[in-house]
């Protein structure tokens, strides 16, 4: 067995006194088992990989979301969840300042 860094596994055999690795090629997105489709959604997530994301989808959501519209949920959400902490904290600057201290 070769252990990839990511922590999956890959048989091998040795064939005329070559190794060769005795498995489907490699998939940059597997879903074989849930541990692996979880480590891929995390890593498609963390990579903003909302393609990948899609694809996760069950069908009869996946013909109603496009990778753009998961993109703006993630994403929008986010950035107004931050554009109004900023706002709150501009607005009341001296309550800041007195928990810095």
């Amino acid at each position: 067995m070769l252990e990839l860094t990511d922590g999956e596994t890959l048989p091998l055999v040795q064939e005329g006194g070559v190794w060769r690795i005795d498995a489907p090629p490699l998939e940059a997105w597997p879903r074989r088992t849930p541990r692996a489709a979880l480590r891929s959604f995390v890593r498609a997530l963390d990579q903003r990989r909302y393609d990948v994301l899609w694809r996760f989808a069950q069908r009869a959501t996946a013909s109603v979301l496009t990778a753009e519209k998961l993109r703006q949920m993630w994403e929008g959400e986010a950035q107004d969840r931050e554009s109004e902490a900023a706002s709150r904290a501009a607005r009341q600057p001296e309550r800041l300042h007195r928990r810095a201290r």
